[in-house]
């Protein structure tokens, strides 16, 4: 009866997860595919650019009670009244031989709880629990991290002049748990370096040839590509582009700008397809005609 008793309990049983930080998702899925039963919850970094690292101290190894990012069943009973779970470990990795835990953007770390509280076991249920929950969900508190990430910022003359150097004053404030503000100044320099280059990879796919142009420079370039039109036609629709056309009104050259540390992507069509067609049949060159 005991087997039956717990199949329907997993039935009605939903789960839900979430976290405090507006950076992360938290997850929260019962597997049934084994011979014993566990959740597996999952923290997912969401953002775009900040890494999180967790310390030593985060980990559940350490001191054998967590002190930070624990993790809290809150269980709905059918009759809709509100329970606590018991405060439940969530990092584990130290015991790796890490000393801490870093979660970039869009990366997961996943941990597994016992589905029951037993014996020496910490589990999201205890057995008082069994047959009373029709929701779960969890939640982490205590939630301590270390967030960095990649920030930046224009700096402008209002006259409308090149900036070759400044003086910036920058100041970081922290709200929570205490109140601080922290500021330095920085000389800036231009960077004038030329290292860098300008690149054709020609894609073969199914119908068409994808070209690949990059600029791998630390500033904008103005360009121009040009190829011979008895042997491509290029398929363009971007009205930022200057083609430009031969004689006979076929287009043969681009004149477009490409911004630093960026690629563009064009598409041609072959018109011959017993010859070969590699990059050498495209010639990239600086130009100044863009504006």
């Amino acid at each position: 009866m005991k087997r039956i008793y717990i199949y329907f309990f997993l039935t009605f049983l939903y789960t839900i997860g979430y976290a405090q930080n507006a950076d992360f998702d938290l997850s929260l899925k019962l597997n049934t595919q084994s011979n014993r039963y566990y959740f597996e919850v999952v923290l997912t970094n969401t953002s775009s650019d900040a890494t999180y690292t967790f310390n030593r101290s985060s980990d559940s190894c350490l001191g054998g009670y967590p002190h930070a990012c624990i993790l809290v069943p809150e269980l709905e009973y059918k009759d809709g009244s509100m329970h606590e779970g018991l405060d439940l470990g969530f990092f584990y990795f130290t015991h790796e031989g890490k000393k801490e835990l870093k979660i970039l953007p869009g990366e997961s770390y996943s941990c597994n709880i016992a589905y029951l509280c037993e014996q020496q076991i910490m589990g999201m249920l205890r057995r008082s629990d069994l047959g009373n929950v029709k929701q779960i969900r969890v939640r982490l508190k205590k939630f301590k991290a270390l967030k960095t990430g990649n920030k930046y910022f224009d700096v402008i003359d209002t006259q409308g002049n090149d900036v070759e150097t400044a003086t910036v004053l920058i100041a970081a404030t922290s709200t929570s748990p205490y109140e601080k503000t922290i500021s330095a100044k920085y000389a800036l320099t231009k960077d004038k370096s030329e290292i860098g280059s300008l690149s054709l990879k020609l894609e073969d796919k199914t119908s068409y040839k994808n070209l690949v142009v990059t600029n791998s420079y630390n500033e904008n370039k103005c360009l121009k590509l040009t190829w011979n039109p008895e042997e491509l036609v290029i398929d363009l629709e971007d009205a930022t582009i200057i083609q430009n056309k031969n004689e006979n009104d076929y287009t043969n050259e681009l004149i477009f700008s490409l911004e630093k540390k960026n690629s563009k992507n064009f598409i041609f069509y072959q018109l011959d397809n017993t010859k070969t067609i590699n990059e050498e049949n495209f010639t990239l060159v600086e130009s100044t005609e863009c504006n």
